[in-house]
């Protein structure tokens, strides 16, 4: 037995040193010598789990419990494997167990903690156990990493920021966690703090060059004043002239998952974006090798069908799905070919949607440079890109020049900023005669919406004001808006409408994060206190529990500089009349194209006083909006299930695959006419 205990003893030391084969064959020696010795089975397992031999050490480190049921650390250990293995829910109970046998064990309440995220991200013990466990343990790095992560997922970067701060302060240097603390930074648009730490992140030994700006790709999702509006405006516009003047060169193969793209918060803050999101292109756009591809040499003559290519990035299929998928199975098949082309990770959301025969299917995986070929060899003559600028992938992807046209249309709101997006396709009610100037691309205009609306039977998330917990009486004014689109004005367009209706509500979809706190409060220092008592603030709802609230509204109200396309639909499939203010940018006109459409006046208005006016007028006027929603009614059953966007859209590939054509049999300098010049 004492030669046994030697044994036991060096092969602990030979462990801990690092010397893992030493280890292994000391503690193999104990077990022939004395079978039933716990602690050689127990270490022996762990040995198998550095290996990832996850058999064996689930094997050995069971049969060490059996012979040993008072140890924490076994039990700690053991649900350590069961986790690796997918076993969650027995991992869980490993770590309850070395939690019960020894409560003050950092390790186990973190592993704890874990397990429960795993099985219950919603579950209020994990919170509880990580902070427990940095009370015992102040730098316990597993805690410090989960905790961070789980305010990360819950979108509660404000809680995340000194748990990453102090996780810095423990790995000093360290890059990646520089990164993160930018991000968050980012996040909450401290951008001057999330500056900082990007460019420390980028000066560590393992840093990246782009890096040092990537605090452009933030805009506050909050701002307390238009001053603070301009401000922000005028040093972003400053910073990336500084930026584009270094002249960067960047590993195109990398920048998707390095990189960077614009803020879609700019969209909200009541500018034209064109020049600023140029700057964009201009920073990236020298880091790509790719010439445009050229059409087949005969495609003139040979009278070839046009293969259109449709590209979504993955979190984006949603929108793509409702408001594409008619125009990929309606498309001329005599005229067209169609390729779909999206990430392969998301292929279950695209099986058995499209009967279409001919449908060409193009996935492409997470390999920049393999996804770029594979998209290329697809030999696409047009490739309509869903969204432009939303994600990194869907950036950089139309620098590459994946086809001979590259169009984008209401997907992107509003310009993309990229010389290599050749279109932009929109609707000649929603721009103005001067809208060109609003646009890097050229502005194709069809006659009809370019967004093919399928009629959406909604009647099964019809709700009751009661069950919903509303105010049973008075107008309901519903905002179901993105935080960013709550611009500073917007306060007092709210204020007044609650004046002058004592009885009605507002409704916003604020949800339950850091900037709707800070939304609220800045709308209760704005908002007479009688007023701001009549505004309901909502979490963050379920698709299907945003239409149940839908249902029950008055009067749809939308952001004076930005109004919502897919909101005022919704709207007009329960007949609820939306109120908006026009401007001069399309994300300003997308309701007023539609009541033009419809020959409703009254609800798309030209400024605030008209704007509250209307309001107060549909919510509270019963024969005023009776005709507003007879007139919805009426007009709505053609602008669903439209194939006139589907002719529209085959009118515009043909005329911008022809124009490519003829560009192509032009000297390389001659200037390229387009065609639907403004």
């Amino acid at each position: 037995m004492t030669d046994a205990a030697d044994i036991y003893r060096d092969a602990l030391a030979k462990h801990r040193s690092g010397d893992v084969f030493g280890a292994e064959k000391g503690y193999r020696a104990v077990l022939d010598s004395v079978p039933d010795h716990a602690g050689a089975c127990h270490f022996l397992g762990l040995i198998f789990y550095s290996k990832r031999q996850l058999d064996y050490a689930v094997q050995y480190l069971e049969r060490a419990l059996t012979l040993c049921k008072t140890k924490a650390v076994f039990f700690n250990n053991y649900g350590g494997v069961l986790m690796s293995l997918g076993r969650h829910l027995d991992a869980k109970n490993a770590f309850e167990k070395a939690y019960a046998l020894k409560p003050d064990y950092p390790d186990a309440l973190s592993n704890l903690a874990q397990a429960w995220l795993l099985l219950d991200p919603h579950n209020p013990g994990s919170e509880r156990h990580l902070i427990r466990s940095l009370e015992l343990q102040p730098n316990h790095l597993d805690s410090l990493q989960r905790l961070s992560r789980l305010y990360i997922n819950r979108e509660q970067h404000n809680e995340a920021i000194p748990i990453v701060l102090r996780i810095a302060s423990i790995n000093v240097d360290n890059p990646e966690i520089l990164h993160q603390a930018g991000v968050l930074y980012g996040c909450i648009g401290d951008i001057d703090h999330s500056k900082q730490y990007f460019s420390r992140a980028a000066t560590t030994s393992e840093g990246k060059d782009v890096w040092k700006w990537k605090h452009l790709a933030y805009c506050p999702p909050f701002f307390e004043d238009e001053t603070s509006i301009e401000s922000y405006w005028t040093k972003l516009d400053s910073e990336l002239d500084a930026a584009v003047g270094e002249s960067p060169h960047y590993n195109w193969r990398t920048l998707p998952n390095d990189g960077y793209t614009y803020s879609f918060n700019l969209q909200h803050l009541n500018r034209c974006c064109r020049k600023t999101l140029e700057k964009y292109g201009k920073l990236f756009s020298p880091s790509f090798p790719f010439d445009r591809p050229t059409l087949n040499p005969d495609y003139n003559q040979s009278k070839k069908k046009i293969r259109v290519g449709f590209l979504v990035t993955p979190g984006h299929e949603g929108g793509f799905l409702r408001l594409c998928a008619g125009l990929i199975e309606l498309l001329d098949p005599k005229k067209f070919e169609v390729a779909l082309i999206y990430n392969e990770t998301t292929e279950k959301k695209f099986q058995d949607l499209f009967k279409r025969e001919d449908l060409i299917r193009v996935p492409f995986s997470w390999n920049f440079e393999e996804a770029v070929r594979n998209i290329r060899g697809s030999q696409c003559d047009l490739i309509y890109y869903w969204k432009v600028g939303a994600d990194t992938w869907s950036f950089y992807l139309p620098m590459c020049r994946l086809a001979p046209v590259q169009a984008t249309s209401w997907g992107t709101h509003g310009t993309s900023g990229l010389k290599q997006i050749d279109y932009y396709v929109s609707w000649d009610k929603a721009e103005t005669p001067f809208a060109q100037d609003h646009y890097t691309e050229h502005l194709f205009l069809l006659k009809t919406v370019p967004c093919y609306e399928p009629m959406i039977c909604q009647t099964s998330q019809k709700a009751s004001r009661k069950e919903l917990h509303l105010p049973l009486n008075g107008a309901i004014y519903f905002c179901p808006h993105r935080p960013a689109k709550y611009h500073p004005a917007f306060d007092d367009y709210l204020n007044q409408i609650l004046r002058r209706d004592p009885n009605g509500h507002v409704v916003l979809l604020l949800g339950d994060g850091d900037v709707g706190k800070r939304i609220s409060n800045r709308m209760q220092r704005r908002i007479d206190a009688d007023c701001f008592d009549r505004i309901v603030f909502l979490p963050k709802l379920p698709v299907q529990e945003y239409y149940r609230y839908l249902s029950v509204a008055t009067v749809i109200l939308h952001s004076p500089v930005y109004t919502g396309e897919i909101t005022s639909v919704d709207g007009f499939l329960y007949d609820i009349p939306c109120v908006t203010q026009t401007g001069e940018l399309l994300i300003q006109r997308y309701t007023s194209a539609y009541y033009d459409d419809f020959g409703i006046a009254g609800p798309a208005t030209s400024s605030k006083e008209e704007y509250i006016e209307q309001a107060v007028k549909i919510a509270n006027d019963a024969e005023y909006r009776k005709s507003v929603i007879d007139g919805i009614k009426r007009n709505k059953k053609r602008f669903f299930n439209n194939h006139e966007t589907v002719r529209e859209w085959e009118r515009f590939i043909i005329q911008a695959v022809d124009q490519q054509y003829e560009n192509e049999k032009r000297p390389p300098h001659s200037v390229e006419p387009r065609p639907e010049t403004f």
